[in-house]
This record gives C-alpha cells, sequence and structure tokens, in this order.
C-alpha cells in the first residue's frame, strides 16, 4: 500500500460516500453492514484518540466570580500570576 497522504477533505468525503451507502436504501442489509462497521470502527478510534488528547489551553473551570454589577465570570484553575510568573518584565516573579 502506497504511503500516500490524505488531506482531511478527501477523509470526511470517503467518510460521507460510507455513510451515503449506509443509507441507500437501494443497498441490501450486507452491503449497508459492511460500511456501517467501517463507520463503527473508525468513530472507535476516533473516539479514542480525541479522549487522550489534552491541549495546553485546555483549563478546567473550578468556579465562577460575580462581580459589584451581577455579572457572572468562570475561574480556570489557571491563574493569571502562574501563567505569567517567570515574565523578565516582572520584578516579583
Amino acid at each position: 500500500m502506497a504511503d500516500k497522504k490524505i488531506s482531511v477533505d478527501e477523509m470526511l468525503a470517503q467518510i460521507r460516500e460510507w455513510h451515503t451507502e449506509v443509507t441507500n436504501f437501494r443497498n441490501d442489509g450486507w452491503m449497508q453492514k459492511g460500511y456501517r462497521e467501517k463507520i463503527e470502527m473508525l468513530h472507535g478510534q476516533i473516539s479514542t484518540m480525541v479522549n487522550t488528547i489534552q491541549l495546553t489551553t485546555d483549563e478546567e473551570l473550578v468556579g465562577n466570580v460575580t462581580d459589584a454589577d451581577g455579572n457572572t465570570t468562570p475561574v480556570s484553575n489557571r491563574s493569571v500570576g502562574k501563567r505569567y510568573s517567570g515574565d523578565p518584565r516582572n520584578k516579583d516573579s
């Protein structure tokens, strides 16, 4: 099998084609089952991969802060002080 890199658009086009075949009433049950199994296998693999990804920008929300006007803002576990600690312009770090 050739080691060809395919684009996301090409991947999505293939998945859409499989979905069309699964939902096509003209295909018999065996044909639909084959395409459905491909989509289910792909879904399982992608779900596992997505669940293991943690981006550095992901933040866990730990609560809310309400200001004097009653506006509520979500607060993350990453404080601004921690985020910018070590900045050479900050004499306190």
